[in-house]
């Protein structure tokens, strides 16, 4: 997991600004732009809520996502197993899978 920073103060509300816009400029772009990447090659927003905090990251995309916005499924299971590399459900669906869903 990791922690994504407040990019401006009141900028850790579910849905700010900020992060609306980011994903409405990765929306219209098909893919995500490098200047909305961290440091890390990781976005800063939870791609499910769009809001900031301990997120975990996918190996495979550079998006992030709330432990609990993680929908059921085979991805929650490999996060709850602590598999490394871990995989959101997109990846999955792509057929990139974790050591115990593999």
């Amino acid at each position: 997991t990791k922690s994504t920073p407040k990019i401006r103060d009141g900028d850790d509300s579910q849905g700010s600004p900020a992060a609306i816009a980011t994903a409405y400029a990765v929306s219209v772009a098909g893919h995500v732009p490098k200047e909305f990447l961290g440091r890390d090659g990781n976005l800063f927003y939870c791609k499910v809520c769009l809001g900031v905090g301990e997120v975990v990251c996918c190996d495979g995309c550079p998006y992030v996502f709330h432990p609990q916005c993680i929908p059921n499924g085979l991805s929650k299971s490999s996060l709850e197993n602590d598999d490394d590399p871990w995989f959101c459900h997109d990846c999955v669906e792509k057929g990139m899978l974790g050591k115990s869903i593999g």
